[in-house]
This record gives structure tokens, C-alpha cells and sequence, in this order.
């Protein structure tokens, strides 16, 4: 090998260890958090830096799937990281509502961490073209808590879809299995995945549907824990919930009609 070719060699090689130590799975959370710092002082960002943040997002999705057995992110790793996670999600965000066909905004989004209760999950309904096939396939899985969240996105959607005068995504006819879901998972046998799906009802539900949560408030016979908590009288703890969300969803239909 001649010189010119030893010291293009070595250049390649240089530049191969230099993009391995610039990865995500190669930093620190410190120092991701110090290199997203500098790509959110970007304006316009360059594509370079939208791809740098999906793919910092998609990386971080995993680090939160994988604490998740370890007693979470948040108790893994500090307020600060969950704070950090969100920051970055939401910029990515951004990225997905001014340009929507960039490579790996929405795989990066969906699996995001989110709370179904978030500005954040609002928006994830907003966009039921991109995410309702996701989470409906969420809300059907074999995972409690993931199926619980993905219930409030779905019923969030068919809010969306329901307003007059906003940009329509799906058809009343592709909404038909949304509800359909979040009507049978109101007698799911898991706690979390009935609760929240007591909620999602209370969202999309009609007079029927009130019905059925004034039955449920008198003499669901579903129990939390033996004795009960507090303020939940007899552990009837599904009562309580539809009676609450029975009131929610009668002052909906009252102002509507």
C-alpha cells in the first residue's frame, strides 16, 4: 500500500470512530442532553439536525422501554431526565407538524413516552391518520398499562374527528371500530385498562352509553382491593369511577343538546 492510500485508509478509519463516539448509544445522558441543547439553539434547523433529534427521540423511546422494568425512567434516572425526554419530544413534535414526511418523525413520536392526560396526547389524537392504526393495535395488546393509555389517545381522536370545522383524518366509518374497542374494554377484567376505559367512554359516549355508566355507578360489582381505600366506599372502586365519569358525561350531552 502506498502513502497516498495509508493516509486516505487512515482518514476513513478516522472518520468511522469519530461518527461511532458521536452516537447516542455512545454518550452519556449528560451529554445528550448537552447536544440536544445545541440543536434547540438551531433556526431554521438544518436537516441534519432534525435527524440528529428523531434519532435521538427514537433512542431515547428504547432507554424508557427498557427502565420500564427497572421501576421506570423517572426513578432510573431523576425528574431531570423525564424533563429532558419531554423536551425532546416535543421538539420533534414540531418537526412532524412542519414536515410530516421526514424520515422517522412518526415511528420516533408513537413510541414516545406520553401522558394520556397531555397537551401531548391531544395532539397524538389530532393526528389520527398518522397514529390510530398504532394505538388502536396498542389498545388490543396484552399490555395493561400501555392498552390503558392508548384507550385516552383513541377516544381523543374520535373527539378530534368530531368537532365541526377541523381538517378530517378518518371517516365516521373507520371511527366505528375506536369505539367499538373503548365500549368492550369497559368490561375488560384489568383494573387499569377498565378504569381508563371508563373515562374514554365518558369522552365519545352518547345517552346509551350514560346509561350504562349510571348502572354501572349503582351496582358494578367490581372490587379494588378488599375494605377499600379512602373516600372509595367498600373497595367498590368502579362505581366511583363511573359516577364520576357518568357526571362528566351527562354535562357533555346537556350542553349539547
Amino acid at each position: 500500500m502506498n502513502r497516498f492510500s495509508t493516509a486516505i485508509c487512515f482518514m476513513f478509519c478516522g472518520l468511522c470512530c469519530l461518527q461511532a463516539q458521536t452516537t447516542p448509544a455512545s454518550q452519556s445522558i449528560e451529554q445528550r442532553m448537552q447536544s440536544t441543547e445545541k440543536i434547540y439553539r438551531e433556526s431554521p434547523l438544518s436537516g441534519k439536525s432534525k435527524s440528529a433529534l428523531v434519532a435521538m427521540l427514537a433512542f431515547e423511546d428504547q432507554v424508557v422501554k427498557d427502565a420500564s422494568h427497572e421501576g421506570g425512567a423517572t426513578a432510573k434516572y431523576g425528574d431531570g431526565y423525564s424533563e429532558y425526554v419531554a423536551t425532546l419530544t416535543e421538539h420533534v413534535r414540531q418537526i412532524a407538524d412542519t414536515d410530516p414526511s421526514f424520515p422517522g418523525v412518526w415511528a420516533a413520536l408513537l413510541n414516545a413516552p406520553y401522558d394520556p392526560d397531555s397537551k401531548f396526547a391531544v395532539w397524538l389524537g389530532s393526528n389520527g391518520g398518522k397514529t390510530v392504526a398504532f394505538f388502536f393495535r396498542i389498545a388490543s395488546g396484552p399490555d395493561p398499562g400501555e392498552a390503558a393509555n392508548a384507550l385516552i389517545v383513541l377516544a381523543r381522536a374520535v373527539v378530534y374527528e368530531r368537532q365541526p370545522g377541523v381538517k378530517r383524518h378518518l371517516t365516521d366509518e373507520a371511527l366505528q371500530p375506536l369505539e367499538s374497542l373503548i365500549r368492550g374494554a369497559v368490561g375488560n377484567s384489568d383494573t387499569l385498562v377498565r378504569m381508563h376505559a371508563i373515562q374514554a367512554l365518558s369522552m365519545i359516549g352518547n345517552r346509551s352509553d350514560l346509561a350504562t355508566l349510571d348502572a354501572m355507578a349503582e351496582s358494578d360489582p367490581g372490587v379494588d382491593v378488599p375494605g377499600g381505600r379512602p373516600g372509595i366506599k367498600g373497595g367498590y372502586i368502579f362505581r366511583e369511577y363511573a359516577r364520576q365519569y357518568a357526571a362528566k358525561l351527562r354535562e357533555r350531552l346537556d350542553q349539547t343538546h
